[in-house]
């Protein structure tokens, strides 16, 4: 788990879970409220050099209800991305946030 000791705002970090592993930055980082980082989404062809795109931001927002704690997971700026990659990035994405919101799920419930 990142906290703020491990991530300072502007780091980089790296996600070994993403494919290929991915150096991202953290612009933002409130201990139990708020983690975004950017990345450059299903940048995946080692020949391509994505530095150069925009990249999207995501935001892990933890927001407190009645109930518990509301999480949103928030990715913004795929306008921006070149279109040749828009529709792929985007459903790549689409199913890959699906399968890490189940797994968000179960390590709440353990």
């Amino acid at each position: 788990m990142l906290t703020d000791k491990d991530t300072k705002i502007g780091s980089a970090f790296l996600m070994p879970s993403s494919l290929p592993p991915t150096i991202k930055q953290a612009p933002s980082l409130e201990p139990e409220r708020l983690f975004s980082f950017t990345w450059h989404p299903f940048a995946i062809d080692p020949m391509e050099d994505y530095s150069k795109e925009p990249a999207t931001l995501v935001e892990f927002i933890l927001e407190k209800t009645t109930k518990g704690t509301l999480l949103r997971i928030i990715e913004s700026g795929f306008d921006t991305l070149p279109r040749k990659r828009l529709d792929e990035a985007f459903r790549m994405n689409s199913e890959g946030w699906g399968t890490q919101i189940v797994n968000i799920a179960h390590h709440v419930e353990e």
